[in-house]
């Protein structure tokens, strides 16, 4: 976590890029977020678009602005523009849980015969593991 300097929040506060500042993040308006992640799927580098919308980069950690731009890239490709606009924090941007319901009993079988033959490899393994090795 980074922390600010007094006269570096007083000046973060003062770009109209920045919605709020807490004592360990900053908090982006989301035209500037949208904005940025357009201008790095054009080729921009993280540092290039922070710079470019007035902000100090010293002021930020090592690679802050690149893995930002990475995090809010996904976010855009996988839930959308409008995902800026919207508290998503403490929802998994990953691979959706699959709903067995949803399977059909071809899929169902197959789950069962794959975790079958994954339960006997792992008791094959710890019979080899019981057995005294003979010298």
């Amino acid at each position: 976590m980074q922390s600010f300097t007094p006269n570096q929040r007083t000046k973060l506060l003062a770009n109209p890029n920045v919605l709020k500042i807490t004592d360990s993040h900053i908090i982006f308006k989301p035209e500037f977020m949208i904005n940025a992640v357009e201008m790095f799927l054009e080729g921009i580098s993280g540092d290039e678009i922070f710079h470019s919308h007035g902000f100090d980069i010293n002021f930020f950690e090592k690679d802050y602005c690149k893995y930002s731009l990475k995090r809010w890239k996904l976010k855009f490709e996988v839930r959308g523009e409008e995902s800026f606009y919207k508290e998503t924090r403490g929802n998994p941007i990953g691979r959706p849980k699959n709903n067995l319901d949803d399977l059909t009993m071809d899929e169902l079988k197959a789950i069962v015969y794959i975790q079958g033959e994954l339960l006997e490899e792992v008791k094959k393994k710890k019979a080899l593991a019981k057995k005294p090795s003979s010298k």
